[in-house]
């Protein structure tokens, strides 16, 4: 029936079965990746094509018209890696490159499309199989050189510098948001007693990392975040071993339980970056260090280790009082130097359980005692 609509407005209007011109459904055959974007399903292949349905629609199942709903990798790129949605395009990674789709895509007649796809990075690409995370700061994905993210803009970023040592070691298994606490968890692959977890927090933008040792040599094969009934979140983090074993995080508990119920105390280190002392106004002295915290429970044994950039150490140790704000105030005996690392250490005892919570960190600082010469009347 004609409305008299205008051509844009006749294209606009929604494609019924009786209208015709719908496309066949095929399916995609082999797929290595898959993800939703656009409201529709697009699936990566093993060579350098990625597939994609047409609009998805309640109650019907998802086809993949050909050759139209195909995207096709310029150049003499290698097999597709990788798939994932971003904020404002699909993203396609090869091992060597990055390249971006944009657009909104046909409808189930054909009408419409996507972009080209677009490379934005080169040499910079995703490791087959290797998993990907989208995020509302970008793409979250494992290169050989380490952790990269791309952005809402399509700028690659690198921001696993400071765990690089530890993915050259340990690999990534997997990629895990948890949102609760603005973290993201990444599980290493590395077979053996100590599972490797790097973990980025996404508001702060800082990493950590945990060691779990369980004494049984295994991999990390998936992590998953789950809530019970009760959408409690303290034990929401579940980790499956290649063993079969299933290890589990607590927020409530502090030590670490086997599964015979036999129970562990397990140390928190906290190692600062290097600290230069001599642009703050030409310092050119440490004298003294001063933690501050509370203990929560019973008493701790609190450690500080120091290491100047002559690799010069010593450590100071001292057991923390139950009171409602402490502190700890070293003198050292290494006082000149670039710059000065510090490691934390909280060593529970055994009837503590709960540890310490740091308030802060603090270094006295000056020139040495000769730097400003006064005559004997003067002083």
């Amino acid at each position: 029936i004609d409305r008299g609509e205008t051509s844009e407005e006749f294209l606009e209007l929604p494609v019924l079965p009786t209208t015709g011109g719908i496309l066949e459904n095929y399916q995609p055959g082999c797929v290595t990746d898959i993800v939703e974007h656009k409201g529709r399903v697009f699936v990566a292949t093993p060579t350098e094509f990625v597939r994609y349905s047409k609009p998805l629609a309640q109650g019907r199942v998802t086809g993949y018209p050909i050759p139209q709903f195909v995207i096709d990798v310029p150049g003499d790129s290698a097999s597709i890696s990788g798939i994932s949605s971003g904020l404002n395009f699909l993203t396609i990674f090869t091992r060597k490159g990055v390249f971006i789709v944009q657009g909104e895509g046909p409808n189930a007649v054909g009408q419409g499309l996507f972009g080209l796809p677009n490379a934005i990075a080169d040499s910079q690409g995703a490791l087959p199989g290797s998993p990907h995370l989208s995020h509302s700061l970008g793409v979250f994905y494992v290169s050989d050189r380490g952790i990269y993210v791309i952005d809402g803009q399509a700028k690659v970023l690198y921001v696993g510098a400071p765990v690089e040592d530890l993915v050259n070691t340990n690999s990534v298994k997997d990629i895990t948001l948890f949102d609760y606490n603005n973290e993201i968890r990444f599980a290493g692959a590395a077979v053996g007693t100590n599972k490797v977890f790097l973990v980025y927090n996404t508001f702060f933008r800082q990493w950590t990392n945990w060691g779990v040792d369980d004494g049984v040599s295994s991999s990390v094969a998936g992590q998953v975040q789950y809530f019970d009934q009760s959408g409690n979140s303290n034990n929401s983090h579940l980790v499956l071993l290649s063993s079969g074993r299933i290890i589990r995080q607590s927020a409530t508990l502090y030590q670490d339980e086997t599964s015979t119920g036999v129970f562990a105390h397990y140390n928190v280190d906290i190692t600062l970056n290097n600290l230069s002392m001599a642009g703050l106004q030409a310092a050119q002295r440490v004298y003294r260090a001063m933690v501050m915290f509370q203990e929560i429970n019973a008493s701790t044994i609190i450690q500080l280790y120091f290491t100047t950039d002559q690799g010069l150490t010593e450590n100071h140790q001292v057991t923390a009082l139950n009171l409602e704000n402490d502190q700890v105030r070293v003198h050292l005996t290494n006082q000149k130097s670039k710059f000065l690392s510090l490691r934390i250490r909280c060593a529970a005892q055994l009837t503590d359980f709960q540890g310490v919570t740091l308030n802060g960190i603090a270094f006295e600082v000056g020139a040495r005692p000769s730097t400003f010469k006064l005559t004997e009347a003067q002083t």
